[in-house]
């Protein structure tokens, strides 16, 4: 499992937004399947990742959640999309994100 802690900007809609990034990866380990030789594994080998932003305030938060494209980058400009996830507090500027595609950060 890996870990980001640091800053990172939303490109939301083409436009860039800075936040502060705590963000999570998973190894999704395989599952065990019964198959006519006994116990398999399948599948396994994928990542998840996600986390939260905290934006400058309210009206970043906002229009952050009300875009149709987004993406991450973080600050050795790796970038990936994700999508926003339940939770937060977005009268904070704290949003929760779960990640598509590729990590945009370590995940070892």
């Amino acid at each position: 499992m890996g870990n980001y802690v640091g800053a990172a900007v939303v490109i939301a809609d083409g436009t860039d937004y800075e936040v502060h990034a705590d963000l999570w990866c998973r190894r999704d380990p395989p599952r065990m399947v019964r198959s006519f030789g006994g116990p398999s594994p399948v599948g396994g080998g994928g990542i998840s990742w996600g986390g939260t932003l905290t934006a400058s305030g309210e009206l970043d938060a906002f229009a952050m959640h009300d875009a149709s494209t987004l993406t991450l980058r973080v600050e050795d400009g790796t970038e990936a999309a994700f999508t926003f996830g339940n939770g937060g507090d977005i009268g904070k500027g704290v949003l929760t994100i779960r990640g598509s595609g590729t990590v945009p950060f370590d995940c070892n």
